[in-house]
């Protein structure tokens, strides 16, 4: 009886540790940020066709050498448990000079009417839904570069875990005819 107790436990256990360690809580949010980056020949496309993240924005961005720009999206905690965001991205130290991707500003609800704030982490309840402001430096012309998610480290029942979430909005990179 012991002995079938215990391997009960030990299932149940490495079930749950399964579970948790596979566990994915992001889809992209349904929050649509229309502003476009302040970049001159910046062009919007939006698609809505089945498999498609909800309200997908495409944006082609002209680069120019040494240019910076903001935009964004929101994500949404799909999952039924609570869950704590701890970073957004990944650290600039550990990116390419050529280009660099990172959160500067959250909104924690997108619908609770708090606004933007600097970026710190945040408890996500099932079903909530939260802003991100991310800023991307290019260093250099460059062309064919494409960005649709975004890393994020997220602690849930005390286990940290590392996930990369799609977003509603895409950043294609296109060579400016600036640079030739």
């Amino acid at each position: 009886m012991l002995a079938a107790l215990l391997v009960i436990v030990v299932a149940a256990t490495s079930t749950g540790i399964v579970l948790v360690s596979n566990y994915q809580p992001f889809v992209p949010g349904y929050k649509q940020y229309y502003g476009l980056p302040a970049v001159e020949g910046t062009r919007s496309t939006s698609f809505s066709w089945i498999g498609a993240p909800p309200n997908l924005r495409v944006i082609d961005v002209p680069t120019e050498p040494g240019m910076t720009f903001r935009y964004r999206f929101s994500i949404w905690n799909h999952g039924p448990v609570p869950i704590t965001v701890t970073r957004f991205g990944v650290p600039s130290s550990q990116q390419e000079p050529e280009l660099k991707v990172v959160a500067v500003a959250i909104d924690p609800n997108t619908y609770g009417g708090g606004g933007f704030i600097p970026v710190q982490p945040v408890r996500l309840a099932p079903r909530q839904q939260m802003g991100i402001e991310m800023e991307m430096t290019v260093a250099s012309c460059m062309s064919g570069v494409s960005s649709n998610a975004i890393s994020v480290t997220f602690e849930m029942y005390g286990i940290e875990r590392h996930v990369v979430a799609p977003t509603n909005v895409q950043i294609e990179l296109v060579r400016s005819q600036d640079c030739g």
